[in-house]
């Protein structure tokens, strides 16, 4: 069980051109913001992006938060 506490910070997905997720920019915010000292990232916080993705694609995103966060801080999404 994780305790809740801390900054929680919402993270953009970040968007190509031909409005593919930009991964690397997101592995990239994921551990500036770890390295910022945040204490748990919550994706889809922002701009309300999760409504224009598919199933998929969410999936991937929190896939690869979790990934890259690797232990480090706690996911939510």
């Amino acid at each position: 069980m994780v305790e809740i506490k801390g900054i929680i910070t919402p993270i953009i997905t970040p968007m190509n051109e031909d409005e593919s997720i930009n991964l690397e920019e997101f592995r990239n915010q994921v551990d500036r913001l770890i390295d910022s000292g945040i204490h748990g990232i919550f994706v889809f916080g922002t701009n309300g992006e999760s409504y224009i993705l598919s199933e998929e694609e969410k999936l991937t995103v929190i896939q690869v938060a979790v990934e890259q966060a690797a232990g480090r801080v706690p996911v939510y999404a």
